[in-house]
Protein backbone atom coordinates (compact mmCIF):
# COMPACT_ATOMS: atom_id res chain seq x y z
CA UNK A 1 0.00 0.00 0.00
CA UNK A 2 3.05 2.27 0.71
CA UNK A 3 4.10 1.75 -2.58
CA UNK A 4 1.10 2.94 -4.68
CA UNK A 5 0.97 5.63 -1.92
CA UNK A 6 4.58 6.74 -3.05
CA UNK A 7 3.76 6.27 -6.76
CA UNK A 8 0.54 8.09 -6.52
CA UNK A 9 2.37 10.94 -5.06
CA UNK A 10 4.52 11.27 -7.50
CA UNK A 11 2.32 11.00 -10.49
CA UNK A 12 0.31 13.71 -8.52
CA UNK A 13 3.44 15.97 -8.29
CA UNK A 14 4.09 15.95 -12.30
CA UNK A 15 0.24 16.40 -12.74
CA UNK A 16 0.74 19.57 -10.77
CA UNK A 17 3.91 20.82 -12.26
CA UNK A 18 2.38 19.79 -15.59
CA UNK A 19 -0.36 21.70 -14.67
CA UNK A 20 0.63 24.66 -13.27
CA UNK A 21 3.44 25.52 -16.60
CA UNK A 22 -0.01 24.83 -18.59
CA UNK A 23 -1.65 27.26 -15.85
CA UNK A 24 0.66 29.52 -16.39
CA UNK A 25 0.95 29.31 -20.10
CA UNK A 26 -2.13 29.86 -20.28
CA UNK A 27 -2.29 33.18 -18.07
CA UNK A 28 0.65 34.64 -20.50
CA UNK A 29 -1.13 34.01 -23.54
CA UNK A 30 -4.26 36.02 -21.97
CA UNK A 31 -1.80 38.93 -20.94
CA UNK A 32 -0.29 39.24 -24.11
CA UNK A 33 -3.81 38.82 -26.07
CA UNK A 34 -5.15 41.49 -23.30
CA UNK A 35 -2.34 43.98 -24.70
CA UNK A 36 -3.07 43.29 -28.18
CA UNK A 37 -6.74 44.05 -27.48
CA UNK A 38 -5.90 47.54 -25.67
CA UNK A 39 -3.36 48.53 -28.15
CA UNK A 40 -6.02 48.25 -30.53
CA UNK A 41 -8.28 49.86 -28.62
CA UNK A 42 -6.28 52.70 -28.07
CA UNK A 43 -5.59 53.18 -31.80
CA UNK A 44 -8.95 54.40 -31.90
CA UNK A 45 -10.79 57.91 -31.24
CA UNK A 46 -12.74 55.98 -28.35
CA UNK A 47 -13.63 59.30 -26.35
CA UNK A 48 -15.91 60.99 -28.95
CA UNK A 49 -13.61 63.72 -30.18
CA UNK A 50 -13.40 64.72 -33.40
CA UNK A 51 -9.96 65.22 -34.66
CA UNK A 52 -9.45 67.56 -38.20
CA UNK A 53 -6.49 66.76 -39.94
CA UNK A 54 -5.31 69.80 -42.24
CA UNK A 55 -3.40 68.72 -45.51
CA UNK A 56 -2.09 71.53 -47.43
CA UNK A 57 1.30 71.83 -50.59
CA UNK A 58 1.74 75.04 -52.62
CA UNK A 59 1.43 74.21 -56.37
CA UNK A 60 5.89 74.12 -56.18
CA UNK A 61 5.83 71.48 -53.78
CA UNK A 62 8.18 74.07 -51.76
CA UNK A 63 5.67 74.95 -49.17
CA UNK A 64 3.57 72.27 -47.06
CA UNK A 65 1.66 72.95 -44.31
CA UNK A 66 0.38 70.59 -41.66
CA UNK A 67 -2.34 71.01 -38.79
CA UNK A 68 -4.55 68.42 -36.60
CA UNK A 69 -7.23 70.40 -34.73
CA UNK A 70 -9.25 69.48 -32.31
CA UNK A 71 -13.38 69.48 -32.92
CA UNK A 72 -11.92 71.94 -35.56
CA UNK A 73 -11.73 74.74 -32.78
CA UNK A 74 -8.73 74.28 -30.95
CA UNK A 75 -5.35 73.59 -32.17
CA UNK A 76 -3.35 70.02 -31.36
CA UNK A 77 -0.52 71.17 -33.62
CA UNK A 78 0.52 72.36 -36.62
CA UNK A 79 3.79 72.53 -38.56
CA UNK A 80 5.11 74.65 -42.15
CA UNK A 81 7.68 73.48 -44.20
CA UNK A 82 9.20 75.93 -46.63
CA UNK A 83 12.16 74.50 -48.81
CA UNK A 84 13.80 72.59 -46.10
CA UNK A 85 13.08 75.05 -43.24
CA UNK A 86 10.10 74.03 -40.33
CA UNK A 87 8.10 76.67 -37.90
CA UNK A 88 5.87 74.34 -35.36
CA UNK A 89 3.19 75.47 -33.09
CA UNK A 90 1.60 73.24 -30.55
CA UNK A 91 -1.50 73.35 -27.59
CA UNK A 92 0.98 75.95 -26.03
CA UNK A 93 0.68 78.46 -28.37
CA UNK A 94 -2.33 80.55 -29.51
CA UNK A 95 -4.70 78.96 -32.04
CA UNK A 96 -7.86 81.05 -33.46
CA UNK A 97 -9.89 78.78 -35.79
CA UNK A 98 -13.01 79.47 -37.16
CA UNK A 99 -14.98 76.43 -39.15
CA UNK A 100 -18.07 76.96 -40.82
CA UNK A 101 -18.46 74.69 -43.36
CA UNK A 102 -22.19 75.43 -44.02
CA UNK A 103 -20.71 79.04 -45.54
CA UNK A 104 -17.44 77.69 -46.92
CA UNK A 105 -15.41 79.80 -43.84
CA UNK A 106 -12.31 77.78 -43.09
CA UNK A 107 -9.38 80.07 -40.77
CA UNK A 108 -6.46 79.79 -38.38
CA UNK A 109 -4.02 82.30 -37.05
CA UNK A 110 -1.54 81.28 -34.94
CA UNK A 111 0.46 82.81 -32.65
CA UNK A 112 3.75 80.95 -30.70
CA UNK A 113 4.54 81.74 -27.10
CA UNK A 114 6.98 84.23 -26.64
CA UNK A 115 10.89 82.76 -27.72
CA UNK A 116 14.04 83.85 -25.97
CA UNK A 117 14.42 86.80 -27.95
CA UNK A 118 11.16 88.04 -27.13
CA UNK A 119 9.35 87.73 -30.30
CA UNK A 120 6.53 85.46 -31.11
CA UNK A 121 6.06 83.19 -34.38
CA UNK A 122 2.79 83.96 -36.08
CA UNK A 123 0.50 81.81 -38.99
CA UNK A 124 -2.56 83.36 -40.85
CA UNK A 125 -4.31 80.65 -43.12
CA UNK A 126 -7.84 80.90 -45.05
CA UNK A 127 -9.31 79.29 -47.43
CA UNK A 128 -11.04 80.56 -50.24
CA UNK A 129 -15.11 80.32 -50.29
CA UNK A 130 -15.57 79.85 -53.77
CA UNK A 131 -13.21 76.55 -54.01
CA UNK A 132 -14.75 74.99 -50.59
CA UNK A 133 -16.13 71.94 -51.09
CA UNK A 134 -17.02 69.10 -49.20
CA UNK A 135 -15.61 65.45 -51.15
CA UNK A 136 -17.30 63.73 -48.64
CA UNK A 137 -19.86 62.97 -46.14
CA UNK A 138 -20.12 60.23 -43.84
CA UNK A 139 -21.87 60.35 -40.98
CA UNK A 140 -18.61 59.92 -38.45
CA UNK A 141 -16.08 61.19 -41.49
CA UNK A 142 -15.92 64.32 -43.89
CA UNK A 143 -13.47 65.76 -46.20
CA UNK A 144 -12.71 68.69 -47.65
CA UNK A 145 -10.99 70.26 -50.23
CA UNK A 146 -9.96 73.76 -51.14
CA UNK A 147 -7.53 76.45 -52.05
CA UNK A 148 -6.59 78.52 -49.22
CA UNK A 149 -3.59 81.36 -48.90
CA UNK A 150 -1.14 81.68 -45.78
CA UNK A 151 1.79 83.66 -44.32
CA UNK A 152 3.29 83.19 -42.08
CA UNK A 153 6.66 84.24 -40.01
CA UNK A 154 9.41 82.87 -42.77
CA UNK A 155 11.35 79.99 -41.04
CA UNK A 156 14.44 80.09 -43.81
CA UNK A 157 17.57 81.97 -42.49
CA UNK A 158 18.09 84.70 -44.85
CA UNK A 159 14.98 85.88 -46.22
CA UNK A 160 12.34 88.72 -44.52
CA UNK A 161 11.01 88.44 -41.66
CA UNK A 162 7.21 87.34 -43.45
CA UNK A 163 6.91 85.49 -46.01
CA UNK A 164 4.62 87.29 -48.93
CA UNK A 165 1.11 85.00 -49.36
CA UNK A 166 1.50 81.51 -50.59
CA UNK A 167 -1.47 79.83 -52.25
CA UNK A 168 -1.50 76.08 -51.46
CA UNK A 169 -3.90 73.69 -52.41
CA UNK A 170 -5.60 72.00 -49.28
CA UNK A 171 -7.59 69.00 -48.13
CA UNK A 172 -9.46 68.82 -44.34
CA UNK A 173 -10.07 65.47 -42.92
CA UNK A 174 -12.40 65.83 -40.48
CA UNK A 175 -13.66 62.60 -38.52
CA UNK A 176 -14.53 60.96 -35.16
Amino acid sequence: MKILTDTSKNILKEKISIGGIRYFSLLAICFVFAVFILMILSSFNVDGVWVATLTCKSESGKTVFNAELEECQTLINAEITIDTSKLFFSKQDDGYIVFDPGNKVFTLYLVSKKDINYSNKFLMFWAIPSSFEKVLDEEFHQVYKFKAVLRCTDPRNNKEINTPEIKVDCTLNYEL
